[in-house]
């Protein structure tokens, strides 16, 4: 059980690291390599600096969220854990991808 909750545990650990290196070393421009990339988000260096600070943000959150569901999901029914972890957090994804594109329209309509 010990491992199962390791394994749980890393995948919410992974995305924390990555918002926190997102959050601490933005991308500057737009780019093909490194940040939140989306048709909207790359269209002004405004809207890429809006959706890079809400996605990394929400990641760290998406992300301590992913690392209590894998701790409660190991406890309770351990047998499903990783699969209960693995598609909460990514319906989590999902969810912040949909809050990142509503955002970015709000902000070309105004």
């Amino acid at each position: 059980m010990e491992d199962l909750l390791i394994q749980n545990i890393l995948i919410g650990a992974i995305l924390m690291t990555v918002g926190i290196i997102s959050r601490t070393f933005p991308p500057k421009k737009p780019n093909s390599f490194y940040g939140y990339r989306t048709k909207r988000s790359m269209k002004t260096r405004s809207s890429w600096k809006i959706a890079n600070e809400y996605f990394s943000g929400g990641i760290i959150m998406l992300s301590a969220a992913s690392i209590l569901i894998g701790l409660f999901t190991t406890i309770i029914v351990a047998k499903y854990s990783s699969a209960i972890t693995i598609i909460a957090t990514i319906g989590l994804l999902i969810g912040l991808f949909y809050k990142t594109e509503e955002l970015l329209k709000g902000k070309e309509e105004n």
